[in-house]
């Protein structure tokens, strides 16, 4: 736990010489991964090139692999795999130091998914739990696109040194504003509405949406809006707040630019109780795939046909969960608001009890290939009992004789009134129907 709980340290924190500190001096020392960082104290490099020769080219590829997934969620079983298989072939009692170092070298960068669920505050308890079933995690490299890193330390030194005295040559104010705003107004229409973020993203969202100042808004505005002092505009500031500040702020940004994967994690997370399957299994997307393909088949309502042809579209996951919520509420999703979202999900749960009903018309065809006729799905719901149902197959023979039993009841009911007397005509129909289907079909719990 001393590589999450205490990486600024020397030795990780680690006193006298037990067990531990021979594996993090051949492992973690010597590689040139845990190192002093100049006057920022000691922690986990980021960059391979400063690492040891021998561990240089696995770190290379581990983060090449992260950043060539885009914003797409990486299996942790992935990255293990990537560790095994030569020409690293890491031995598996090794793989979690690894991966614990990865996550906290890249701690601003790197999120953390549990069965879906981002986890933006990982614990030692989390990582206890990753090590056992790492199947159930992912990892999503998440960098802030449009602002370069080496900004930060700069409105750091801009900060310290006072304003207006020695800003650097490479970045002036006026373009540590800019690339602050720009990437603020690149951002989906989504993650600029969203009122699912923290009070402090919605503080420096509003700020950099709004900005109007340079220096007001680097030196009043942001500061404030990250719940902090304003910074003083004579003298020199602290390092240490200029360090909390800059902290915050990135914090913030990373976590607006995750709102994109947050949104489409919902999604997913919806789409998979429409089709009532657990976060858990390991394949839910060619589940539901199977699932729509066999349904599509047979006739359906256009507004299911046209949901189901979306499902089982061979695009990349984000492509595709953006084709199915387009297709339901009409908009691409990343130009959605939270009231969208909300009518995704209430629409997605009505085609759930219709899928459900068209499934098992699809099931029955299945089990009688070789049947004659047509399959009809007879279904009763009512305030006081689960709905009951059953499936028949009528064929032409049968429909002859179905035709006489209705004329056989148009004249029970012949003597009432249609229009004043419907609900008692149906009522008297539907409850025969529960009563037989009791007996001979099934119940919906």
């Amino acid at each position: 736990h001393a590589i999450l709980d205490k990486p600024h340290e020397e030795r990780l924190g680690i006193e006298g010489f037990p067990p531990e500190y021979s594996l993090y001096q051949s492992l973690l020392n010597s590689s040139g991964l845990h190192k002093r960082k100049d006057n920022d104290g000691w922690g986990f490099v980021t960059e391979h090139k400063d690492l040891d020769k021998s561990w240089g080219p696995l770190w290379k590829d581990i983060v090449r692999f992260l950043e060539e997934k885009g914003d797409h969620k990486v299996p942790v079983t992935d990255l293990i795999d990537l560790m095994k298989k030569p020409p690293y072939g890491i031995k598996a009692g090794v793989i979690p130091i690894i991966l614990s170092v990865i996550i906290k070298a890249y701690d601003t960068e790197i999120a953390l998914f549990e069965l879906g669920t981002f986890r933006p505050i990982i614990k030692s308890t989390d990582f206890d739990l990753l090590t056992k079933v790492p199947h159930k995690f992912a990892l999503q490299l998440c960098r802030i696109t449009g602002v370069k890193a080496e900004v930060f330390d700069q409105i750091t030194k801009t900060i310290v040194k006072g304003k207006g005295a020695g800003i650097s040559k490479k970045y002036s104010l006026m373009q540590i504003v800019k690339m602050l705003c720009q990437f603020t107004n690149n951002l989906p229409s989504y993650t600029k509405t969203t009122s699912t973020v923290s009070d402090k993203a919605k503080a420096v969202r509003k700020c950099l949406l709004e900005a109007k100042e340079p220096a007001t808004l680097l030196y009043r505005d942001l500061p404030k809006a990250c719940g902090l002092k304003p910074i003083t505009s004579h003298g020199k500031t602290k390092d240490n707040v200029a360090k909390e500040f800059v902290k915050i702020l990135k914090d913030v940004l990373t976590e607006l630019q995750r709102q994109e994967a947050d949104l489409f994690g919902k999604m997913e997370k919806i789409l998979l109780h429409t089709f009532s399957l657990s976060e858990t299994h390991s394949d839910n997307r060619s589940s539901i795939v199977e699932r729509a393909g066999c349904v599509i088949k047979i006739f359906v309502a256009n507004d299911v046909k046209s949901f189901l042809t979306r499902v089982v579209d061979d695009l990349d996951d984000k492509q595709w969960l953006d084709s199915i919520g387009t297709v339901i509420t009409k908009r691409p999703p990343l130009s959605w608001t939270d009231e969208d979202l909300l009518s995704f999900e209430q629409e997605m749960i009505a085609m759930s009890s219709k899928i459900a009903k068209y499934e098992r018309l699809a099931i029955k065809k299945g089990q009688m290939p070789e049947m004659q006729g047509e399959l009809i799905q007879i279904s009763i719901t009512s305030t006081k009992e689960c709905e009951r149902f059953k499936v028949i197959l009528q064929s032409q023979s049968d429909k002859e004789k179905v035709g006489q039993i209705q004329g056989k009841l148009f004249d029970v009911f012949k003597d009432l009134d249609h229009n004043e007397n419907i609900d008692l005509i149906l009522g008297s129909l539907s409850e025969y129907a529960v009563n037989l289907i009791k007996d001979h079909g099934t119940v919906k719990q």
